[in-house]
């Protein structure tokens, strides 16, 4: 395996210092390294694409920065990395981990389709790309190679890191919050105040697992990756679907990666569209990194875009209190519950019982039941 702060003082040694992206639980142990190195900076990006133009913004000042990505974030990435760093020829390091590799068992399914095709598109779109080995002084001599052919060309250049190929860090600092409002209490508010004629989209991760934990219902639609875009999701269905309630729950980092969104639903004001994001300021699903929501006040961004109901509580009795009050108000209402990270144990995956498309049958159904009753 490699040694995470060995990779972080190789990367320091060849210039780069300036890190921006969104977390994959594969680089879990590399981005706590990156945290603990007071000489690293390290930049929590909406979505891959701006962590691709924040390096860009990088190496016009004269740095060599370092993006690190999921590789199902390469979709966020294709339209800067081909119209703004191939343009102008602005370096940038990419780090990817390669979920969904087809000679490795099985990943979830939303991973099946780019896992199989990372290295052609890379190759499309004209990106060098090595696989690092899972041993240190190996890994530091394809780092090598890469950064030289970066600074030789002028263009992105990537490595692919398979699941396993950092070893652990020791944790250090503050521990994690235990207690507090949760997000397991605050499902079992919204699931409590839920009707049968309810539509409910759960973004995905942590709430799609918790959801489907505690209250599993044929018209809940549980997203598995796509991340960021559960409020439009919600917004069509509400549009198709006057006459009924659609509740959207979404996550603080998904919200962000596409906060844009929330102007769109608040032009089109859906009365029957109630948007909830539990905010706990991590990205729970990969490890717990920050996500940039401690200074965003999503309530605020919700007036500012349109919504005509827009709230924020923080634990039990204001979540149901507010549920309640938008059952009997047109919206879109937006509903942000500061949340504490869950310490708990973590939900069964959806995938382990439930297929995509089974999700997707059960839930038109639901709906098509519903409407001819």
């Amino acid at each position: 395996m490699i040694d995470p702060v060995e990779c972080c003082r190789r990367l320091k040694l060849h210039g780069c210092t300036y890190f921006s992206g969104v977390p994959c639980s594969y680089f879990a142990s590399l981005l706590q390294a990156l945290d603990l190195d007071p000489g690293m900076r390290y930049v929590e990006a909406a979505n891959e694409g701006s962590a691709l133009a924040t390096a860009a913004g990088v190496a016009l000042a004269g740095g060599r920065p370092v993006v690190v990505l999921q590789n199902s974030g390469l979709g966020n990435l294709v339209n800067p990395l081909t119209s703004l760093s191939a343009v102008f020829d602005l370096p940038a390091l990419l780090l990817v981990s390669w979920r969904g590799c087809p000679d490795e068992p099985a990943d979830e399914p939303q991973h099946r389709i780019m896992g199989a095709a990372t290295p052609r598109l890379l190759r499309l779109l004209q990106v060098p790309y090595w696989l690092a080995p899972p041993d240190t002084e190996k890994f530091n001599d394809v780092l090598e190679a890469a950064v030289q052919t970066m600074l030789r060309s002028q263009r992105p250049v990537a490595l692919l890191f398979r699941r396993g190929t950092f070893s652990p860090v020791e944790p250090a600092g503050v521990p994690p919050a235990v207690g507090g409002f949760t997000r397991r209490d605050a499902v079992a508010v919204i699931t409590r105040k839920l009707t049968d004629r309810d539509a409910l989209v759960a973004t995905t991760g942590m709430i799609s697992r918790e959801l489907f934990r505690q209250r599993d219902r044929p018209a809940n639609f549980y997203m598995q990756g796509s991340m960021g875009h559960a409020g439009a999701i919600g917004l069509g269905l509400a549009l198709k679907s006057p006459g009924r309630r659609v509740v959207v729950v979404d996550g603080d980092g998904a919200a962000i990666m596409h906060l844009g969104s929330l102007s769109v639903i608040g032009s089109t004001m859906p009365p029957n569209l109630v948007h909830i994001i539990l905010d706990n300021a991590v990205y729970e699903s990969t490890g717990g990194q920050r996500t940039s929501a401690a200074r965003t006040d999503f309530s605020a961004v919700g007036r500012a875009c349109g919504y005509r109901q827009a709230h924020q509580c923080s634990d039990a009795a204001a979540l149901a209190a507010v549920l309640d009050g938008a059952a009997h108000s047109a919206g879109p209402t937006l509903i942000h519950v500061k949340i504490t990270p869950d310490s708990g144990t973590k939900p069964a995956r959806v995938a382990t019982e439930l297929l995509p498309r089974e999700v997707k049958e059960r839930f038109r159904k639901a709906l098509r039941e519903d409407i001819e009753a």
